[in-house]
C-alpha cells in the first residue's frame, strides 16, 4: 500500500523495520532481565527442597552472546523482509489493495 501512495524503499524501511527493530531490542533486553530474575526465583524456590543446593550461574559472555544472537536472527530477518518489499513491482502492488 505504501509503495501506491509513492514511498521509496528507504523511506518504507525507516516507516515499519526500523521502529519494529527498536521495539525488538527494548523487549529483548527486557525479557532478559525479567527471565534472569524469574531463572533466580526459580532456583530458590524449587531446588532449596533438594538435599544438595544447586545455584543458578550464568556467565556474563553468555547473557551477552544470548541478547547478540537474538538481534543476529532479528537482523536476518528483517533482510529479507526489506528485499521482500524492494521486489514487488508497482502493478502488483495497484492490483492488489488489501
Amino acid at each position: 500500500m505504501v509503495k501506491i501512495l509513492g514511498f521509496k524503499n528507504g523511506e518504507i524501511g525507516s516507516l515499519y523495520i526500523l521502529p519494529t527493530a527498536m521495539v525488538v531490542v527494548l523487549c529483548a533486553l527486557a525479557g532478559f532481565v525479567i527471565g534472569y530474575c524469574l531463572m533466580l526465583w526459580a532456583f530458590k524456590v524449587f531446588l532449596l527442597n533438594f538435599d544438595g543446593y544447586f545455584t543458578f550461574y550464568m556467565k556474563k559472555t553468555s547473557m551477552i552472546l544470548s541478547i547478540v544472537f537474538l538481534l543476529i536472527g532479528y537482523a536476518f530477518v528483517s533482510v529479507i523482509d526489506f528485499i521482500r518489499i524492494r521486489r514487488i513491482p508497482m502493478d502488483v502492488a495497484l492490483k492488489n489493495v488489501e
